[in-house]
């Protein structure tokens, strides 16, 4: 008797998942994070000159780029706490706009207060 080689796709079972509601949660941020990364758009067209289109599905470009895209974002920005949100825009996944973040609090690094040369343990002349 012959045995398949086909290859099985879907979940091995068909039982539910045994997860908690913080590892879904998780679950979701990182395939959003990896939607986000991997949508982006691309101009078709010499000289610049031509239609916009997502480079991963082929779909048309908008203001929002493709619906996955957009899809992604709401739900990354919703999940993604304010830190890992400011990473996302350094590391250029996202703009500061999408992120509904200002320009300078997306680039923000935390500054020491106080006196500087007191921080330093000088004393000032």
């Amino acid at each position: 008797m012959k045995t398949s080689t086909m290859i099985r796709r879907g979940p091995v079972s068909a039982e539910p998942r045994d997860e908690s509601p913080d590892q879904r949660r998780q679950r979701k941020r990182r395939s959003a994070k990896f939607d986000l990364r991997f949508h982006y758009g691309w101009t078709r067209g010499s000289f610049g000159l031509g239609r916009r289109i997502c480079v991963n599905c082929g779909n048309r470009w908008g203001q929002d780029g493709c619906a996955a895209r957009a899809a992604a974002l709401e739900t990354f920005v919703s999940l993604a706490g304010e830190a890992e949100v400011r990473q996302a825009v350094r590391e250029q996944l996202l703009t500061a706009a999408e992120a509904d973040l200002r320009p300078d609090v997306a680039r923000a690094k935390v500054a020491p207060t106080g006196d500087p040369f007191a921080l330093m343990g000088m004393t000032t002349l």
